[in-house]
């Protein structure tokens, strides 16, 4: 069975220094990706708890010619993923990419590599 999780900007597009703590009864989770020239990409995220303990991280390395907004896309999706894994449901995502935030904001139909940031499929009950 799929599910769909449908990620939503509740609020205008801001930028901060420096990392906050998420509301009471949430998970923060911050990711980021990088080019590996023409050889593929990396990632890695953090997930940490309301009071800003480290819960979980990950690093990954994949192979393939992408974007960065799609190397960032599949950071996202595979944070969520490793998230509900652990039984993580209710989690505030962070990103630096500007290309999916606005995508995620605009709430359309876009199904490019960077649209695929936007709907996170997940295979459970």
């Amino acid at each position: 069975m799929i599910k769909w999780l449908s990620l939503v900007l509740l609020a205008p597009i801001r930028f901060e220094k420096g990392w906050k703590k998420p509301n009471r009864g949430l998970y923060k989770f911050n990711k980021d990706a990088g080019l590996i020239s023409d050889e593929g990409f990396c990632m890695g995220g953090v997930i940490k708890d309301e009071n800003g303990a480290f819960i979980m991280g990950f690093t990954r390395r994949e192979k393939g010619k992408c974007s960065l907004d799609k190397a960032e896309s599949r950071a996202m999706m595979v944070g969520i993923e490793e998230a509900k894994k652990r039984g993580i449901w209710s989690i505030v995502v962070e990103s630096d990419s500007l290309g999916i935030i606005k995508n995620i904001k605009e709430q359309d139909e876009d199904r490019t590599e960077i649209g695929s940031g936007r709907d996170v499929g997940y295979r459970g009950g």
